[in-house]
């Protein structure tokens, strides 16, 4: 087990939105480390882009704040713009967090931390804050994350020195795993998972369904995380919307990037838009869904996403359809069902509901969400490092 250890985690997400698998494991490794979590690093445009996410960090930027005993969260200064399109802009901006990082452990009493990337940019971090051990945790795609040919040359060639540099790299995805492998033989494939006890609480326990869920009536079709209209597959589900009337499809989480496509499914009656909510209230919504939905448009960027909520639909018991957006989901479709195109995935929907379900089956999904747990993720990582940490 990983244990008193410091850990600086350089991610690319703030701590409470969007809520994810990275809060979820350095929440795990909390339980016995200590941990300073660095959030996105925000560049000037971006706060004229999205004023509101300016006015939310507001009072936090260049604070460290301790949220839980073993967990201290850094809200970076705005960087110079364009950093992801140029390494020169990227490598001041990092010269900048890496003085206040410094003086941060320092404060902090941080010895030869554990440097955890996240944010591929950060790479010009290595070897300047005393570590002892380096993981780069690959949790997306970035390079093909947007189309901009400079964009996507930058990250690239960051993204490979950090590769090159980690004492491990950790993959979401296999196709990633096989890419990174050429370049660092210690990478592993590492997907999300979920963390059991909070969702078996739940499911096992008594309390009433959520009073905004019962507006939507049965049978329930649930989608749940951050909705984002590049990742959505709008046309899918506004068909299985109109084709299924007597459905209810429920949307559960913010509006995210690019929302415009999204306004189309609000046009149907039986679609509803339940907004954000905490992350410890998910369980319980989705234990009265009849059906959950992993309605994904295919890319170069999906083909990389392990999506976190497919172990919690599955660690309530429920049946799941997905699109094939993922050559990973190869590995699923024993336990899910994986549509081709929206009619065969309405088609799969539309079986869930006509086959009532049986012990065997929702314990079989249990089974699964159980074999991805975050506690095996972490017993895996302590298999592959336990002994270089020492």
């Amino acid at each position: 087990m990983i244990k008193n250890k410091d850990i600086v985690c350089i991610s690319v997400s703030d701590w409470f939105r969007p809520w994810g698998s990275k809060q979820r494991l350095m929440g795990q490794l909390a339980q016995h480390n200590r941990v300073l979590y660095v959030e996105h690093q925000g560049s000037f445009v971006d706060f004229i882009r999205y004023p509101k996410y300016f006015f939310n960090r507001l009072g936090k930027i260049n604070k460290v704040r301790r949220i839980e005993r073993n967990i201290y969260i850094y809200t970076p200064i705005p960087t110079f713009p364009f950093g992801k399109y140029s390494i020169f802009v990227n490598r001041i901006n990092q010269a900048i967090l890496c003085f206040i990082l410094r003086r941060l452990i320092k404060k902090l009493k941080f010895k030869n931390p554990i440097l955890w990337f996240y944010a591929p940019t950060s790479s010009d971090l290595i070897g300047k804050l005393g570590e002892s051990f380096i993981i780069y945790h690959c949790a997306a795609d970035f390079v093909h994350e947007k189309k901009n040919r400079l964009r996507r040359n930058t990250i690239r060639a960051l993204e490979v020195h950090l590769i090159k540099h980690a004492h491990i790299v950790l993959t979401l995805t296999k196709d990633l795993c096989k890419r990174f492998k050429k370049l660092n033989e210690n990478t592993f494939y590492f997907p999300s998972a979920v963390d059991m006890e909070c969702f078996k609480v739940v499911r096992e326990g008594n309390e009433k369904e959520p009073e905004d869920l019962s507006l939507a009536r049965r049978p329930r079709l649930g989608v749940v995380g951050y909705l984002d209209g590049n990742v959505l597959n709008v046309d899918l589900l506004d068909y299985v919307a109109k084709v299924n009337s007597g459905w209810s499809v429920v949307m559960i989480g913010p509006l995210f990037r690019n929302v415009k496509p999204l306004a189309r499914l609000k046009e149907n009656k039986n679609v509803y838009f339940l907004g954000e909510k905490p992350p410890t209230a998910i369980p319980l919504y989705l234990k009265y869904f009849d059906v959950c939905l992993i309605p994904y448009t295919r890319n170069e960027f999906t083909n990389n996403v392990s999506p976190l909520k497919l172990y919690e639909y599955l660690a309530m018991g429920k049946p799941v359809v997905s699109t094939f957006f993922s050559d990973d989901l190869n590995d699923y479709k024993d336990i899910v069902g994986v549509a081709d195109n929206k009619e065969q995935f309405s088609e799969l929907v539309r079986a869930f509901l006509n086959y009532k379900d049986n012990e065997q089956g929702f314990t079989a999904r249990i089974n699964f969400a159980s074999e991805n747990s975050w506690q095996k993720r972490l017993d895996f990582l302590d298999e592959k490092i336990g002994d270089r940490l020492k």
